[in-house]
């Protein structure tokens, strides 16, 4: 299927088409209930942006703690504007800094989203606790 799109001025023709996109996930019938759609308009792309949530399962395997990340800047923009006055001016007035310090964690999780919520298969279950099966 073809679309003509008319640009801004008269000379300016597109022709695209309609593409199709699509994911293949095996489901259970409990994780496709679960699915929810919420419609919420976007002021900044005067649209409708949909956000889509699903319940699965899942268990914590790790968390990894970071080295903390610390940022140093002046306190406001008049400080900003303070830090290019001349040396003598600086020393009478000094720039405030501010400083930002992020503490960085990284928690990861394995999922099963096939896997019923009453379901006892063993497979799934050492999954979710981080068993390696090379059986299959």
């Amino acid at each position: 299927m073809d679309t003509f799109v008319e640009g801004g001025d008269s000379h300016t023709v597109v022709t695209a088409e309609v593409m199709k996109f699509a994911s293949r996930l095996a489901l259970s019938r409990t994780v496709v209930d679960s699915v929810k759609l919420y419609p919420e308009f976007d002021k900044g792309l005067r649209h409708l942006v949909y956000t889509i949530t699903i319940g699965v399962l899942g268990k914590e395997t790790k968390t990894e703690q970071y080295d903390d990340e610390v940022k140093t800047y002046p306190a406001t923009i008049w400080e900003e504007l303070k830090s290019v006055w001349p040396k003598w001016l600086r020393r009478r007035f000094p720039v405030r800094y501010t400083t930002e310090i992020r503490h960085r964690t990284v928690t990861h999780y394995h999922i099963c989203p096939h896997l019923d919520y009453g379901n006892t298969d063993a497979a799934h279950i050492r999954w979710l606790q981080g068993v390696v099966d090379n059986r299959h």
